[in-house]
């Protein structure tokens, strides 16, 4: 990638994750960069299409770290656990004004974000309870059932209209949310390893 077009778009990534971008112009991206105008619209034709590369440049990147935990050696109950982690850490860097930019100013990106995680977390959780009712950590329930849950739940906490109801923040929203999912779904051998693991990283 060219140099001037990564700055932007790690620059962009920031801003536009903990400021919103709606109210933020190409001209502050200029001056802040020391960048002319004239490049940035060499690389990105509008502004929708800065937010767009931008935001999918973190979602990719999490997509692969995500990939990288379900292709692991691991059993299934610790691979849950990296992922929840994982996504917990990322989620926390979504701003409530980010947010409420997706979804009233363009639609379209909310619309292809979510179609993205959805089929990102589909493909992944399956695998990995898939290979955990193998191992016996997890109850034989329908995988496709028990990840059409998660991914619906995920989907709803993620908004704002949510979260202004709740006095919970994000990450602390998707740690209950997976800790029933636990209690539910892993059998008494599974749920050991899980309480273990907690443990471990909690002293």
């Amino acid at each position: 990638m060219d140099n001037d077009k990564k700055k932007i778009i790690d620059y962009a990534r920031e801003r536009f994750l903990t400021d919103g971008f709606y109210k933020i112009s190409m001209d502050e991206i200029s001056k802040e960069l020391k960048i002319s105008k004239k490049t940035i619209y060499k690389h990105f034709e509008s502004k929708d299409v800065l937010v767009h590369e931008s935001i999918f440049s973190f979602v990719k990147n999490l997509s692969s770290k995500i990939s990288e935990i379900t292709e692991s050696d691991e059993n299934a109950v610790i691979k849950f656990y990296f992922l929840i982690n994982l996504i917990i850490n990322n989620i926390t860097k979504f701003s409530h004004k980010f947010l409420n930019d997706l979804q009233i100013h363009s639609p379209s990106i909310w619309a292809d974000m979510n179609k993205f995680r959805e089929e990102v977390m589909n493909a992944n959780l399956t695998k990995i309870l898939i290979q955990g009712q193998s191992e016996g950590y997890f109850k034989d329930l329908p995988p496709y059932l028990a990840v059409s849950m998660i991914i619906a739940a995920a989907g709803e906490i993620v908004s704002p209209k949510f979260l202004l109801k709740h006095p919970l923040s994000y990450d602390q929203t998707v740690s209950h949310m997976f800790e029933i999912f636990f209690q539910g779904i892993l059998t008494p051998k599974g749920l050991r390893i899980y309480r273990s693991k907690k443990e471990r990283i909690s002293i």
